[in-house]
């Protein structure tokens, strides 16, 4: 075997092994379904690199051809550069976030990979060779999250209902599914393929399926059954003359009705009781569960009216989110509300690149791969499933793309399959290794044999070493440690005597050594985990000076970070909400600075406010600056503020009763207790709100809301006799004699030693 094909199945091995990156989870690091799957990634990409480029200056048959689809996606590539070099933060429009990493870094490793598929994909064998990898992929992928859903031992969870496989979110494992599942339609439907693997794909089909179908993700169902209907209708157009037509009519008509009674049995129990179908039917109940999400539409909409030609730069809809806010996107509590993408393709590209990259991308990915397909599908040849097929996908996949987001996984595949496309509308048929052609192109070669391979191997060798050495390993280092320190963080947070303050500290400190983009996200955590140990230390008793020193000293390092964090992203909200927290945490342990901590924490909430107005967490840092500082009733106005904003939003009314409590007025307190919970507060889990309900409900002698209180802490803790005993006492302040009766004998079942007690009740009662 010479060098050169030695090369090329280097390269064409190598994009095979790609495919299988998405099963790989790496949880010592943050974001272990992201950062570790990414970096594999851009690792792989770079080391193909070292042989693909050698391949392509010495044997000039492997590069890509270009042609209009090809030129296309180069286009988009060079618009994505130019928007991420005018966007309002180039440095995150480069690097993107731990959580994401989406940024132009990434992007051009997508954009290489999919220069060495066009350049390796020289033969139809070659497409299929690749199209089967996804294939097995996906059917090990479906494998994985059927396993979730069955409860197999061993596997990663991943902290939701649905099952989201090695990709860790279902809604993304649905769309990564739908690429082996139309691949394994089309080697189906292969007369070429034998019988052997056409039982792999026949399988395949049948669990991603059933994967997806496990995963929920609605707009991925109906995106698929929209494109099943479409390509029947495909079919009896173009197939008038075939025995199957009135199979395919048989199809749409049993999609319309499924379809239909899906819509008129809606309510029933039948479709409640069934998960997958319920969610379905939650469309046509109205849009109420993607309200947030068409809130986010529009945000993305209001920012590409203000930046309309080249956007806000790629990574940067935060900023969008933020100035454009809409009050009325939360709802009850615990609402989803710092959004980074708007979760629909087009408003997406439209707010990060504008009229530029929105046409880029939709003529590029869409509209001209459809055209190319359709004409192609027009010829009726023996590759009709095959373009027809390819068709109905791009389109499918476009319409789900109208609720998600593409992240690693998703897009490495879509570009795979555009190279696929491609290459099918385009290509020639040439066997992947053609000695033939080698002889008649070797004198448009750069390397004038094959010698030459070897040294442009060496010189793109240690480029790639320099960028693993200075870059890669520095970010992989970074997200360990990030992760570490969080893992620690919640371990100390629970149980001090385990994890000390000091051992998190110099955890953090470590993730924040290489001074990258990801150490925004470790702040973030630090001043979380910081602020948290600082009210727990405040709230103790027999505190030592060295345990005060030791906070003061962890809030300033967190302190000095957070700035760092404001000067490379300042017109992040979150920064600056951090720096006001620590501000006061530290007023509360340097009551000698308080007035100058004050004012600074005021300065940071006033940023925060100019950047984004309409957010109600801007004012609720800002109102709890206010009672620190004794201006309850300045903070009962802003809370006012908060509730005309959106008065279905439960955490307005839940912090306004907190300030009331601390004036004394209990009933005023207790009344916003009862608004907050109308508007489904979530309290019932939480043992800390329950015991504030609880004191607050007692000063307003609301007995009967007492009695709620009591028998959800009785759930929560059930082990502590102080609520059974409330609760008897709350039933007789209410008047219900039997029932505190009733509930002081029940003492005993609980504690038998309490016999004295419960005897002193009943006295009491009777």
């Amino acid at each position: 075997m010479n060098r050169e094909k030695i090369f090329y199945n280097i390269v064409k091995f190598g994009l095979l092994g790609a495919l299988f990156i998405p099963l790989y989870i790496g949880k010592s690091l943050i974001f272990p379904f992201v950062v570790p799957k990414t970096m594999a990634f851009v690792i792989l990409v770079e080391l193909l690199l070292v042989f693909y480029l050698p391949l392509i200056i010495s044997f000039p048959q492997y590069r890509p051809k270009i042609n209009i689809g090809f030129s296309a996606i180069t286009v988009l590539f060079f618009v994505v550069v130019l928007t991420s070099l005018t966007g309002v933060n180039v440095y995150r429009s480069i690097w993107s976030t731990y959580e994401r990493m989406n940024g132009l870094f990434v992007f051009t490793h997508y954009y290489l990979f999919f220069i060495m598929l066009s350049g390796v994909i020289r033969s139809r064998k070659d497409a299929y060779f690749l199209m089967r990898g996804a294939v097995i992929v996906g059917l090990i992928m479906s494998l994985y999250g059927i396993g979730q859903k069955l409860g197999v031992p061993g596997l990663v969870e991943t902290g939701v209902a649905r099952v989201g496989g090695t990709i860790g979110n279902p809604i993304f494992l649905a769309a990564f599914l739908m690429f082996s599942y139309v691949f394994s339609m089309i080697l189906l439907f292969d007369k070429s393929e034998s019988m052997d693997w056409k039982y792999i794909y026949g399988i395949s089909l049948f669990l991603n399926t059933i994967a997806i179908f496990y995963t929920g993700s609605r707009g991925v169902i109906v995106s698929m059954f929209g494109a099943t209907f479409l390509y029947s209708m495909l079919y009896v157009y173009f197939q008038r003359g075939s025995n199957s037509r009135k199979y395919f009519i048989y199809i749409l008509v049993a999609i319309a009705v499924f379809a239909g009674s899906l819509y008129l049995f809606r309510n029933s129990n039948v479709v409640k009781n069934v998960g997958v179908l319920n969610r379905i039917s939650s469309i046509y109940n109205g849009l109420s569960e993607i309200q947030a999400r068409l809130y986010a539409w529009n945000i993305g909409f209001e920012g590409f009216k203000e930046k309309p030609w080249l956007g806000w730069g790629p990574e940067n809809y935060n900023v969008v989110y933020n100035k454009y806010f809409n009050p009325l996107t939360v709802e009850g509590t615990n609402s989803e509300v710092w959004f980074d993408r708007a979760h629909n393709i087009v408003f997406q590209w439209a707010t990060d690149s504008g009229i530029l990259g929105l046409l880029a991308y939709i003529i590029g990915t869409l509209l001209l791969p459809l055209y190319l397909l359709f004409g192609a599908m027009k010829r009726r040849d023996k590759d009709y499933h095959l373009y027809s097929l390819l068709f109905v996908f791009l389109i499918a996949y476009f319409l789900q793309n109208f609720f998600v987001f593409e992240m690693m996984s998703s897009y490495m595949m879509f570009f795979t399959i555009i190279a696929v496309i491609l290459f099918f509308v385009h290509g020639e048929e040439k066997d992947g290794y053609d000695n033939k052609e080698t002889k008649k192109l070797r004198k448009n070669s750069l390397g004038n044999d094959g010698g030459g391979l070897i040294g442009w191997t060496i010189f793109f060798g240690i480029i790639v070493l320099f960028m693993c050495v200075r870059v890669h390993a520095k970010i992989i280092d970074s997200a360990y440690w990030t992760g570490q320190a969080m893992q620690v963080g919640f371990e100390s947070a629970r149980d001090q005597s385990k994890v000390s303050f000091a051992t998190v500290m110099g955890i953090s400190q470590k993730s924040l050594s290489n001074n990258l983009f990801g150490d925004a996200e470790s702040i973030s955590r630090l001043v979380n985990y910081v602020s948290k140990m600082a009210d727990n230390l405040a709230y103790s008793s027999n505190v030592t000076q060295a345990q005060v020193d030791e906070i003061i000293g962890g809030i300033n390092f967190a302190i000095s970070e957070t700035k760092k964090s404001n000067e490379q992203y300042p017109l992040d909200v979150r920064y600056y909400l951090d720096l006001s927290r620590l501000y006061t945490k530290l007023a509360i342990f340097q009551s000698d600075k308080k007035d100058e901590l004050y004012m600074m924490a005021n300065e940071a909430v006033d940023k925060a406010i100019a950047l984004s107005p309409r957010r109600q967490q801007v004012y609720f840092e800002q109102s709890n600056l206010k009672l620190m500082q004794g201006k309850n009733q300045e903070a009962i106005d802003i809370l006012n503020h908060v509730i005309d904003l959106n008065s279905k939003f439960a955490d307005g009314y839940w912090n306004k009763s907190l300030v009331l409590a601390n004036m004394g007025e209990w009933d005023e307190s207790a009344v916003a207790i009862d608004e907050a919970i109308i508007n489904r507060f979530n309290y019932e889990s939480s043992k800390i709100y329950l015991m504030f309900m609880r004191d607050v409900y007692i000063q307003a002698k609301k007995y009967d809301r007492l009695i709620s209180v009591y028998q959800s802490l009785i759930k929560v803790d059930p082990l502590t006799l102080d609520w059974y005993i409330g609760l008897a006492e709350s039933f007789y302040a209410d008047g219900e004699k039997n029932k505190a009766i009733d509930a002081a004998k029940n003492i005993l079942n609980i504690n038998a030693d309490s016999s004295a007690q419960v005897d002193e009740l009943l006295k009491k009662f009777k």
